[in-house]
């Protein structure tokens, strides 16, 4: 078996882009430019998520024969996510765009979007249903203020397809 070839290596910031996309026609769950290019891109107004993960549980297998008891695969779950944005003063943040029990879909490009240059990028599709829009204060003025967007997955996610090509 050959070796996996270097990695190249980045970090989120300056890379990730994110996208809340209202609607995702396809029942394979994968988005079109058309619909990347109709969503809202909010990775500059990020400061932090989490989740937006596929957990699998495993299920233990038991046997008189042995006392050793394996596992197999079991049922896949995705932990509650959230998208910690920054606030605005006027309330242009991720209050005008998330509304409680609002259904979303949250595309992840962790390489970035496709360019002229690089055509070969992935992304991951969740879809979710937004839970709660809340504030996260800071009364010590050591952090600037932030909403909390706390999401469901609702369906299985669509990971590692092509970023569609611009038009």
């Amino acid at each position: 078996m050959a070796p996996l070839p270097p990695s190249n290596r980045y970090i989120a910031p300056e890379t990730t882009k994110v996208f809340i996309l209202p609607a995702v026609a396809a029942a394979d769950g994968i988005p079109t430019r058309a619909e990347i290019t109709a969503g809202t891109e909010i990775a500059d107004e990020i400061n932090d998520w989490s989740g937006f993960n596929k957990q699998t549980a495993s299920v233990p297998t038991t046997s008189v024969g042995s006392r050793f008891t394996p596992t197999i695969p079991g049922m896949q779950t995705s932990e509650d996510s959230s998208l910690t944005m920054h606030a605005d003063k006027n309330g242009d943040d991720g209050r005008a765009l998330f509304v409680e029990d609002g259904i979303y879909y949250v595309v992840f490009m962790d390489g970035g979007d496709v360019d002229a240059q690089n055509l070969d990028k992935l992304m991951d599709v969740y879809p979710t249903r937004c839970s709660s829009v809340s504030k996260v204060r800071n009364a010590a003025g050591t952090d600037n203020t932030k909403i909390m967007v706390s999401m469901t997955i609702t369906r299985r996610p669509v990971e590692n397809v092509p970023v569609p090509a611009a038009a």
